[in-house]
């Protein structure tokens, strides 16, 4: 008991072993918080109005922090450029037809469908989180519902995106291509 005394009498070792550890505590708990999770704002064009479509933007939509503006494309590019939305992603026309003939394989040469991708060069991280959500949905849109199957070689239903950026450009073109692959 005295010596429970003549410790909380000191004050230095009472502050070092009392409140020093718990300032640090919340210190760090203050810098190194998950913070707000990653929000996107993707603007949307829908440049083929099918019910495919409408099918990848309901998924994109069910996609945690993934708001969606449906707009034009200029409209689009333009709010991309002063900060409004963080990417734009567009739907061309024909992408119902391009993702039939992808996953029947008689297209010429069974080209994938396209979803093409805008970002803003200027926020090279907020671009990857687009390419990750985008790479996310084209995996859910190519399973179709089927339990997802690896193959030791690769499985060639995967999303390829190939990125077009020119020094002169404002904004990078990023072609993501979907395929259904064979049916199983």
């Amino acid at each position: 008991m005295a010596n429970i005394r003549s410790y909380i009498r000191d004050r230095a070792a009472l502050f070092w072993t009392m409140a020093f550890p718990l300032i640090f505590i919340v210190l760090f708990g203050l810098i190194f918080s998950a913070g707000p999770s990653t929000r996107l704002t993707l603007g949307w064009v829908d440049d083929d109005g099918s019910a495919a479509s409408a099918q990848l933007k309901a998924t994109f939509a069910r996609q945690l922090g993934v708001t969606l503006v449906e707009t034009t494309q200029q409209d689009a590019i333009d709010q991309m450029n002063i900060g409004k939305v963080d990417s734009v992603v567009v739907v061309p026309r024909g992408y119902v037809a391009s993702l039939i003939a992808s996953g029947t394989g008689t297209g010429t040469g069974s080209v994938p469908a396209k979803v093409v991708v805008y970002t803003d060069p200027s926020r090279p991280q907020m671009a990857g989180s687009v390419y990750q959500v985008v790479g996310n949905v084209l995996w859910l849109v190519n399973l179709g519902g089927r339990p997802q199957r690896r193959s030791v070689a690769g499985n060639s239903s995967a999303p390829t995106c190939s990125c077009a950026c020119s020094s002169r450009s404002t904004r990078c073109r990023r072609s993501c291509r979907a395929s259904r692959g064979p049916s199983r």
